[in-house]
């Protein structure tokens, strides 16, 4: 079953339902400038280019628990205090220009691909009752996924989108 909901200030949530699991999607305008520099502050992160930080998807089970990706909780886990990457021409770039003042000098240095090992957030209501996560020796079957089966619901949540200074692009 697919709804669609529009909300106050361009939000718009979109779901389906199957079983008794809900997959539910919601688009927003992205961050404006007054809270993305109350968030910069506080993640002490500058930001990527464009944040949706209403944006989110998510995967519910009517139980209560789920799992949802919201771009707050994928920037946390950006390494705000190093630069660890490299462009592949940097070297080359250097060199042509050791004679440059100042050039190796890293202002703010960050990940500034935004990089992250984001995997999602884990929720339950407070009415449901616990749930835990733990390790486990069960397999996906890889060959039930190669089954031809109709796409019953397609949607696309963009959490936060940089260009990279024109070295390509995070999503």
């Amino acid at each position: 079953e697919l709804f669609s909901v529009r909300m106050a200030a361009q939000k718009h949530e979109q779901a389906f339902s199957f079983g008794p699991w809900i997959v539910t999607v919601r688009k927003s305008p992205m961050m404006n400038s007054k809270e993305r520099e109350r968030v910069e502050q506080e993640m002490d992160l500058p930001l990527p280019e464009m944040v949706f930080a209403d944006n989110f998807l998510q995967i519910g089970h009517k139980a209560g628990f789920g799992i949802r990706f919201v771009a707050m909780d994928a920037l946390k886990l950006v390494n705000n205090k190093e630069d660890s990457l490299k462009v592949a021409d940097a070297e080359v770039w250097q060199k042509t220009r050791e004679s440059s003042v100042g050039i190796n000098n890293v202002i703010r240095p960050f990940d500034w691909t935004y990089t992250n090992q984001y995997i999602g957030t884990m929720y339950c209501l407070p009415d449901a009752e616990p749930i835990s996560v733990e390790p486990t020796d069960e397999k996906i079957d890889v060959e039930k996924l190669k089954e031809p089966e109709r796409i019953n619901f397609y949607e696309e949540a963009c959490l936060f989108e940089d260009e990279l200074a024109d070295n390509g692009i995070a999503l």
